[in-house]
């Protein structure tokens, strides 16, 4: 049972955190609060690893071992959604 958060939670977090990253950029830049983005994606970060250490515990079982794989996916996509954030600033202008 502990296999299904990383199923289920960790790809909607990843969606969640790209849409609303994107829904915050305007009132974020007008505000100069770029804190508030990288704060949203470590958030995201944090609960997408929680529920994929959730699945380490399962991982000798199919389902267990299917629900790491994908928690550590969409980990990797926040993470990499968050290294851009580094890279190339939401405020360009």
């Amino acid at each position: 049972m502990r296999a299904w958060p990383a199923l289920i939670v960790s790809p909607l977090i990843a969606l969640a955190s790209i849409g609303l990253g994107y829904a915050l950029v305007n009132p974020v830049c007008t505000k100069g609060l770029t804190w508030a983005l990288h704060a949203l994606i470590l958030g995201s970060l944090a609960v997408s690893l929680a529920t994929t250490a959730l699945a380490w515990t399962e991982r000798r079982e199919f389902l267990g071992l299917m629900a790491l794989w994908c928690g550590a996916f969409f980990s990797l996509v926040i993470a990499v959604q968050w290294l851009a954030q580094f890279f190339v600033t939401p405020c360009m202008s």
